[in-house]
């Protein structure tokens, strides 16, 4: 089965989809297909694990997981209606993202903050 007729299903199985959302899905299919050179649903864990690598070339970890998401829920619908045995996006782990630093505020920051509230407040009535 081609990974198209497996949109359609997908669409048929969730038809309240937002417009939206069955565009982005549309794209990372037709992205899948260009960029792993696979245009159906009977592909290797190896094959998923090169795309997820030539992605990750040009885009985020935070960009590959959300196509790795959505290729996830598009064969688990595949796998509900017993097209396929099991979900290959199953069977690798998300990316870690990386984190961001906190940012801290200082000590003599928080004081003058404090300072400020107290006296808008006093000037309100309110203390």
């Amino acid at each position: 089965m081609k990974l198209t007729k497996l949109f359609d299903l997908y669409q048929e199985e969730k038809p309240t989809l937002s417009p939206r959302t069955v565009a982005k899905y549309h794209s990372i299919v037709k992205m899948f297909i260009v960029d792993a050179g696979v245009d159906n649903i009977f592909i290797t864990r190896n094959e998923c694990i090169q795309w997820r690598n030539k992605i990750l070339e040009r885009s985020s970890a935070g960009n590959c997981n959300n196509y790795h998401r959505h290729l996830k829920s598009l064969f688990n619908v595949a796998v509900s209606l017993g097209h396929l045995e099991s979900n290959v996006f199953k069977s690798f782990p998300m990316l870690k993202n990386t984190v961001s630093k906190n940012k801290i505020i200082s000590n003599i920051t928080i004081e003058k903050l404090v300072l400020m509230i107290n006296t808008i407040l006093s000037t309100l009535g309110f203390i």
